[in-house]
């Protein structure tokens, strides 16, 4: 699914073991990047998303440590192209900490268009 070969100097950022933890348990998806502000250009641009998890329990009270997955059709460190995917899914206090924090931008979130939630 990540589109990498093993043969690859630049593996995916996907993990499956932080796939494993993000993917059941993401309550939120959603655009984000150019496709929301409408710059998109046809069949020339990749798709940006951004998930937001909820960790199993003893991720949350700090018995395991959880950030986030990555999940990419590019390998790390390589230009997205067109139909391509790039998906951070982040753990839900993660995302209200990028509210608080001033190297984050404060309208990460007004510029979301949800695709599923649950």
């Amino acid at each position: 699914m990540s589109g990498v070969s093993e043969d690859d100097a630049r593996p995916n950022v996907d993990d499956a073991t932080q796939r494993a933890i993000a993917e059941p348990n993401t309550v939120l998806l959603g655009l984000v990047g150019s496709t929301v502000h409408g710059v998109t250009v046809d069949a020339a641009d990749d798709r940006d998303e951004l998930g937001i998890c909820i960790e199993p329990p003893e991720y949350v009270v700090g018995l395991r440590g959880f950030e986030q997955w990555v999940y990419r059709t590019q390998p790390e460190g390589s230009r997205s192209g067109p139909g391509d995917v790039d998906r951070p899914s982040t753990r839900c206090e993660s995302g209200a900490a990028w509210r608080s924090r001033a190297t984050r931008p404060s309208c990460c979130f007004c510029t979301f268009r949800t695709i599923s939630a649950r």
